[in-house]
C-alpha cells in the first residue's frame, strides 16, 4: 500500500508539459468508487497482493499511471467531474431540452470516453449503472416519439389535438349532422359509446377560431336546423326503423375502415355532457 499522502502529480498522455494534481484522499473515500477494486489497487489506495500486475510508481517525482493507461488531461477530468458529482456535463436535463439543443451526441461521446476510461482503470460499477441509466432514458424518450397517438374518446386527448363532436342516431339525422361534419373537412367516426351515440373527431389545424364543437345530442339538432333553414330543409321520407339502420351500416363501415389518426386532447368524463366542451382554440 502506498505510503500515507494526500496529493501526487501526474503527468497526462496528452504530449503537452501539463501537471495533474491528483487529491489521493479524495479517491480512497469517493462513495463513486465503491466496488472498484482494481482503480483502488491501481492508486495504491488499499492492500494489493503480491501478483498484482501494476505498482504506481513516480518518475522524477511524477506518477505516472496516467500515462501508462494513455489518459489525458481532459479524459482524466471527465471522469473526476463524475467521482465528484455523480454527475457528467448536462446529463441532468431532459433528454427532450438535449435533443432539442443539438447537445445529445456531444454527450454521448463524453460518456462513452469516460466509460473507456473507466475501463482502462479497471472499471467503476457505479458509473456503469449510471451510464446505463441514461441510455434507458434515451430509448424511453424515443419510444414515447414514437408511439402512436390515437384517442378514441375526448377523455383520452390528453394533448388536447382535437375537436370532439357526439352524434345521436336517435334525435338527429345522419345526414343533418355531417351536412356541417364532413369526411372531406377531417372529421372521422372514432368510437361508439352506445346504440346510438358515435364520437367524431377532427385534427386541430389552427384554423378552428370559427368553429362550434358541439358535444350534446340537442345542440347537434338545433344546429342542423339553422343550417337546414339557410340552405332548405332536407325532407326526409324514411322511416325512422330504416335510417337507423342506414346510420348503423355507415357508422360500422368507417369503424371497421378507418385509419386512425395520431395525435388527442382532455375531456370532462361522462358519457352525455350537456354542457359544450370547448377547447378554447
Amino acid at each position: 500500500m502506498m505510503e500515507p499522502t494526500q496529493c501526487i502529480q501526474a503527468i497526462p498522455n496528452s504530449g503537452e508539459n501539463r501537471v495533474i494534481v491528483i487529491d489521493v484522499e479524495f479517491l480512497k473515500n469517493c462513495p463513486q468508487l465503491e466496488g472498484a477494486t482494481i482503480f483502488k489497487k491501481l492508486f495504491g489506495l488499499v492492500e494489493s497482493d503480491d501478483v498484482f500486475c501494476y505498482k504506481l510508481k513516480k518518475d522524477n517525482g511524477y506518477a505516472t499511471i496516467l500515462q501508462d493507461f494513455r489518459i489525458t488531461h481532459k479524459q482524466w477530468f471527465n471522469l473526476l467531474q463524475f467521482l465528484k458529482t455523480n454527475n457528467i456535463s448536462k446529463t441532468n436535463l431532459s433528454i427532450e431540452y438535449l435533443v432539442e439543443n443539438n447537445s445529445l451526441d456531444h454527450i454521448l461521446q463524453i460518456l462513452e470516453d469516460v466509460m473507456l476510461t473507466s475501463l482502462k482503470l479497471g472499471g467503476i460499477p457505479k458509473f456503469e449503472t449510471f451510464y446505463n441509466e441514461f441510455c434507458e432514458k434515451i430509448n424511453n424518450y424515443h419510444t414515447q416519439r414514437n408511439q402512436i397517438y390515437n384517442p378514441l374518446l375526448p377523455v383520452e386527448d390528453k394533448n388536447n389535438k382535437f375537436i370532439w363532436v357526439c352524434y345521436d342516431a336517435e334525435q338527429t339525422g345522419y345526414w343533418d349532422f355531417h351536412k356541417m361534419y364532413t369526411y372531406l373537412d377531417g372529421w372521422s367516426a372514432t368510437q361508439r359509446n352506445n346504440a346510438s351515440c358515435t364520437w367524431f373527431r377532427k385534427l386541430k389545424d389552427g384554423t378552428e377560431g370559427d368553429i362550434e364543437a358541439i358535444y350534446t345530442a340537442s345542440e347537434v339538432e338545433d344546429t342542423s336546423d339553422e343550417i337546414s333553414q339557410f340552405e332548405g330543409q332536407i325532407q326526409n321520407d324514411t322511416d325512422d326503423e330504416i335510417v337507423d339502420e342506414i346510420v348503423d351500416e355507415i357508422v360500422d363501415e368507417i369503424l371497421d375502415g378507418e385509419t386512425k389518426q395520431s395525435e388527442q386532447q382532455p375531456w370532462i368524463d361522462n358519457e352525455h355532457q350537456e354542457i359544450p366542451y370547448h377547447s378554447g382554440w
